[in-house]
């Protein structure tokens, strides 16, 4: 009795259709790994133009008002 249960779960059809969940499953995970690499670009081109700033502050070349200001505007 227990062969019979481990034959009929091991059908050919079955393992297809797992496998074709395990591709949809790759898939979606590749464009959350996009989107994810997208944010963290953007959070270092952010932090980038914050040093930047930063950088021109300590050289006196902007204002502590000015810094203040244009990193309100820069996305977190």
């Amino acid at each position: 009795m227990r062969k019979k249960a481990w034959t009929v779960s091991s059908r050919p059809g079955e393992e297809r259709n797992e496998h074709t969940a395990l591709k949809r499953t790759r898939a979606d995970s590749e464009e959350r790994s996009v989107d994810s690499a997208d944010e963290a670009f953007d959070d270092w081109a952010s932090l980038a133009e914050e040093e930047r700033l930063a950088k021109k502050l300590k050289k006196g070349k902007i204002s502590q008002a000015e810094f203040d200001a244009s990193t309100l505007t820069i996305d977190p």
